[in-house]
C-alpha cells in the first residue's frame, strides 16, 4: 500500500477526494484506489464529523456490515478510536505501530498506534469480511 500519497489531504466534512477528507472519507479514498473497495459513505448518517453521537452510530452500524473484529493489527485493517468514550475515530493501519487518519480540522497524517494519544483510545481493529 503506498500511504504516502495520502499524507498532507486538507480536512473537510463528507471529504472523500484529495482535494479534502474526513476519517472515513480517507479511507474510502486509500482502500479504492489501493484495493479496489467501493465502500459506502454513511454521509446521510451525520451532519458533519463532530457530531459524535451520529458518528458512532454510523461507525457501530458500518462495522456490523461487512467486518470482523481481529486481535492484532494488520496492513490495511481499520482501528477504530474511543473519543469521549464512544467509538468515535477511524483510521487505516499502514504498518507495525503506525496509522493513517484525517484527524478533525488537520491534514491527513501518519502516526504512532503507541503514542500517548492513541494508545489508550484504541476501540479495536477491524478486516473486511469476504
Amino acid at each position: 500500500m503506498n500511504w504516502a500519497n495520502y499524507v498532507g489531504i486538507p480536512f473537510a466534512d463528507h471529504g472523500s477526494s484529495a482535494e479534502g477528507v474526513d476519517c472515513w472519507g480517507l479511507v474510502r479514498l486509500v482502500l479504492a484506489a489501493e484495493k479496489g473497495w467501493q465502500l459506502p459513505s454513511y454521509g446521510e448518517g451525520y451532519d458533519k464529523a463532530s457530531n459524535q453521537p451520529q458518528v458512532t452510530d454510523c461507525i457501530v452500524n458500518g462495522l456490523a456490515q461487512g467486518w470482523d473484529r481481529v486481535s492484532e493489527h494488520v496492513e490495511g485493517a481499520l482501528v477504530i478510536f474511543r473519543m469521549a468514550g464512544k467509538p468515535w475515530h477511524v483510521g487505516l493501519v499502514v504498518a507495525a505501530d503506525r496509522f493513517l487518519h484525517a484527524p478533525s480540522g488537520e491534514p491527513s497524517c501518519v502516526e504512532r498506534l503507541s503514542s500517548p494519544r492513541w494508545i489508550n483510545r484504541i476501540e479495536g481493529f477491524y478486516v473486511r469480511r469476504d
